[in-house]
């Protein structure tokens, strides 16, 4: 996985990155492996927008559960670090049309495996946390 937001010279990344949505953003993504869906064109036309970034975005959209796309940009442009987040290059946000044209090509099945994945991760997090409070209950009945 090869995340990397773009942290900006006009601010302290690790400052914002300890906010609480700002963080479950930052952890969620970085855990998010985007390696099957095609990030841009290559050697066909345009370069375009990362589309690693638009879905990022997308996430964004559905936890703020904002009304429509023309939202979802409008709160972008003002909030510059979740730009950064989503991995926008220099800030250049995709208009409604293009994120509109990645939902209509976007494979539903490749969402529902992401989904899998990011629950699978969930649950061996939860898994070794449970493991850990069992053993130390068990050390604390013994004594």
């Amino acid at each position: 996985m090869n995340y990397h937001p773009q942290p900006s010279l006009f601010y302290d990344f690790n400052i914002f990155v300890e906010l609480p949505l700002h963080k479950k953003l930052y952890e969620l993504f970085s855990n998010l492996d985007l390696s099957k869906i095609k990030d841009t064109n290559i050697f066909v036309g345009r370069t375009g927008y990362s589309r690693h970034a638009m879905f990022r975005a997308l996430i964004v959209k559905n936890i703020l559960q904002l009304n429509s796309i023309p939202r979802l940009i409008y709160f972008l442009k003002n909030n510059l670090f979740i730009c950064d987040l989503c991995a926008f290059y220099n800030y250049q946000i995709p208009d409604e049309t293009q994120f509109y044209r990645f939902i209509n090509e976007l494979d539903t099945s490749l969402i529902h495996d992401l989904m899998i994945d990011i629950n699978n991760q969930f649950m061996d997090i939860k898994k070794n946390f449970a493991s850990r409070v069992g053993l130390d209950r068990f050390k604390t009945d013994s004594c």
